[in-house]
């Protein structure tokens, strides 16, 4: 079994955390195909259709930004 390599850029919610998305991170990825003329960048869809309802991200957020000022206090 291969290595998987995780995203080291801050989450895109709660900075105080590391993403954790395994790459290529369709927050902080950006393909660029140097091989078409002209080069073309390429940048992942990174809502689908089935997302959670605001309430429920927002609640998701809430509890992140906890987890961090948890962490900074340590």
């Amino acid at each position: 079994m291969g290595v998987v390599m995780m995203c080291r850029q801050p989450d895109r919610d709660v900075p105080g955390i590391v993403c954790g998305y395994p790459l290529p991170c369709p927050w902080h990825t950006v393909i660029l195909h140097a091989d078409k003329e002209p080069p073309t960048m390429e940048v992942p869809l990174t809502v689908a259709p089935d997302v959670p309802k605001a309430k429920t991200l927002k609640r998701l957020k809430d509890i992140g930004r906890i987890i961090a000022e948890m962490n900074d206090d340590l």
